[in-house]
């Protein structure tokens, strides 16, 4: 994944409880791992955006386990 929309579209499908590894790289090239694990009663996933002259906070549903 190289994207940003890309990134938002992978972390919108994970369900609460699901352990994921992000790779990072920072503007001087230095990377690095992190093993994260979604809590969404307490860390929801959302987004900021601005649209007009507002800013609006998005946040993401639920994702039912399948």
């Amino acid at each position: 994944m190289t994207t940003l929309a890309s990134f938002l579209a992978s972390a919108k499908k994970l369900a609460h409880g699901a352990t994921v590894r992000v790779k990072t790289c920072d503007l001087n090239g230095k990377k690095a791992v992190f093993t994260l694990k979604t809590d969404h009663n307490y860390w929801r996933g959302y987004e900021v955006f601005a649209e007009g002259d507002q800013w609006v906070q998005r946040i993401y549903d639920e994702v039912p386990v399948e």
